[in-house]
């Protein structure tokens, strides 16, 4: 059925026929009410899918806000036990230190008295020998004086040389075996400062093990500082993550009652637009956090495998003094 056009002259005497354009008026209107009754049902539509997309953000975002609550936990639990360990460490490393001053102290004591010890006997041996030096003199004179005033005979000189020259290899021997007892003294001596020696080579390699055990000490400190720095962000990003929920959760309540409103107006797109817009801001952020998350969880695992190393290193640099 097909609407007549108005048809106009040239003549401006000529009136228009106004019975035309009434008839098109209802022709008009009969096919322009299946339009706004087909609007109804995609809105009642739209409602539903944006209900269920509503509830499924809440609930990802509620259950990301319980996950990172639960792991930030754990991370206080993992922080509380390294500082415990750093602090064993540290009394450890103490102890060390007082060992290897106790350590020193015996070993210079110890040193000085051999050194004492050495200089006794070798006074004693020179005092020794010196009295039977002393002793084979007074005897050769004595000898000599005897063979001038008495002329004896050469047999009886004889005797007497024989006698002074067994004294004489006696007091030889007897020199010899006082050499070799001091020559041993002296390497026991030398065997006793190399052991000494080599426990102050271990002293010092176990400062140096306690040197490097404070190094990482010190680096897990930092990195338990970084860490916590870290736990006070996600749990300020949560909060701000709460805020943004119920402030989405007003603003979807604001955007129903718009929705209500504008159930009879084309502006309804508007509003889905806003709230599409909303969403997506939504999803942004819980991304962020999700990000924030995997890295808080891979500072904590690089923790994790530090410490374990740490306490391997304080195992093998405490097993030669247990």
């Amino acid at each position: 059925m097909t609407r007549k056009e108005p048809q106009f002259s040239d003549d401006l005497t000529t009136p228009i026929s106004v019975s035309d354009q009434r008839q098109a008026e209802p022709l008009k209107s009969t096919i322009e009410t299946p339009r706004t009754t087909s609007s109804v049902p995609r809105q009642s539509s739209s409602n539903w899918l944006l209900w269920l997309f509503v509830i499924v953000s809440l609930c990802v975002s509620f259950g990301m806000a319980f996950f990172g609550l639960e792991e930030a936990g754990r991370y206080q639990a993992a922080l509380s036990q390294a500082e415990s360990q750093a602090e064993e460490l540290e009394a450890t490393i103490q102890r060390l230190n007082q060992a290897q001053t106790q350590g020193i102290g015996e070993l210079a004591q110890s040193d000085a008295q051999m050194r004492k010890m050495v200089q006794s006997v070798e006074a004693r041996l020179k005092s020794d020998l010196g009295a039977d030096l002393t002793v084979m003199a007074k005897q050769v004179k004595a000898l000599q004086q005897a063979l001038l005033d008495s002329g004896k005979t050469s047999d009886a000189l004889e005797k007497q040389v024989k006698i002074l020259q067994q004294r004489l290899s006696e007091s030889e021997q007897r020199s010899t075996t006082l050499e070799s007892k001091l020559d041993e003294s002296v390497a026991l001596l030398g065997e006793q400062v190399n052991a000494e020696r080599t426990r102050i080579d271990g002293v010092a390699g176990t400062r140096q093990a306690v040197m490097a055990l404070s190094e990482e000490v010190r680096a897990t400190k930092e990195v338990l500082t970084r860490l916590d720095n870290q736990l006070n962000e996600v749990r300020a990003t949560q909060l701000d993550t709460e805020q943004t929920v119920k402030a989405v959760q007003f603003n979807i309540d604001g955007v129903n009652e718009q929705l209500t409103q504008l159930a009879d107006t084309n502006n309804a797109l508007l509003g889905l637009e806003v709230l599409s817009e909303e969403f997506s801001r939504l999803a942004e952020q819980v991304g962020k956090q999700q990000q924030i998350l995997e890295a808080v969880d891979a500072s904590r695992k690089q923790l994790t495998q530090r410490i374990i190393d740490l306490d391997g290193r304080v195992n093998l640099a405490l097993s030669p003094k247990e």
